[in-house]
């Protein structure tokens, strides 16, 4: 068995396992060696991630699944975890402009078989919680009204800030926006248009990837934005994230008392808020 960050930080035996692969120093541990790459490198006598931080990448062999860059990028995020340091690769270089953070909230598990994004998350300049603008969709049956809405949302924001940048975290708002537009036919809009390849949608995990060597197992948003030597901002339930908020939207659907519907859908606000200032802050640190 190997350790998937991705997966496993959903796993509900993740504290069980964890223990013994950090008593391992397992290699799967590490952002970037999935386990057949790990496999590869204990075949060649390389063991432990304080093994490997020490290793010299011109006498590593190349092994399945970990080649050329990605191996020399391996040993220098074993350094940087063994070290708890941070090594920069390369300058940084973010766009200027205008920025307004942006986050989605969907649900994959739906009767028509396509995700529903409930929730559209802005954080407008000012960047204080009063600055956070969602746009929320009840149920399924929003979901053309929610991304409309979404549209012009932009539209006015395009208006407003001639150069706005609309920063979000990883790739996932682009494929959804992606996924609308295909969904509602609507190629030929201008503001589909504007959104297209030379837009002001910008991924800010891009530049931290191509730049950064973190101490972390995985470069999801709380993984950068949590650790008390990066960003150290904490969201106010640290139980919370994207699955978190699934299960809590479905209990929001299910939920008849209006009372308890309106404490869940302040608690799903109150995390998206929590992403999209975590990312300001990711951006002005």
């Amino acid at each position: 068995m190997d350790y998937a960050h991705s997966t496993c930080q959903a796993c509900p035996y993740l504290t069980h396992c964890l223990s013994g692969f950090e008593a391992k120093d397992d290699l799967s541990l590490l952002y970037g060696v999935q386990g057949r790459a790990a496999a590869g490198l204990q075949a060649i006598g390389i063991g432990p991630i304080e093994a490997l931080s020490h290793a010299n990448p011109a006498e590593v062999p190349d092994v399945p699944y970990l080649k050329g860059n990605k191996k020399d990028r391996a040993i220098l995020q074993a350094k940087s975890v063994s070290a708890d340091r941070v090594y920069q690769i390369a300058p940084m270089s973010l766009p200027t402009g205008t920025w307004i953070h942006f986050d989605i909230e969907d649900n994959p598990l739906t009767a028509a078989g396509d995700k529903h994004v409930y929730l559209w998350g802005f954080l407008e300049p000012g960047y204080g919680d009063g600055d956070f603008c969602p746009i929320w969709t009840n149920s399924e049956d929003e979901d053309h009204a929610g991304w409309l809405r979404f549209l012009e949302a932009v539209s006015a924001y395009r208006a407003k800030y001639p150069d706005l940048v609309l920063a979000h975290y990883g790739h996932h708002e682009r494929s959804t926006i992606k996924a609308y537009v295909s969904r509602y036919g609507m190629l030929k809009d201008p503001v589909v248009d504007y959104l297209g390849d030379d837009s002001p949608l910008f991924d800010i995990r891009r530049p931290i990837l191509e730049s950064l060597v973190l101490p972390l197992r995985g470069y999801g948003l709380k993984d950068v934005c949590k650790h008390p030597q990066l960003v150290n901002y904490q969201w106010q339930d640290a139980e919370s994230g994207s699955q978190w908020s699934v299960v809590q939207f479905h209990r929001f659907l299910d939920e008849t008392d209006p009372s308890q519907r309106h404490l869940l859908k302040s608690a799903i606000l109150s995390y998206n808020r929590d992403d999209v200032l975590a990312t300001r802050m990711l951006e002005s640190d």
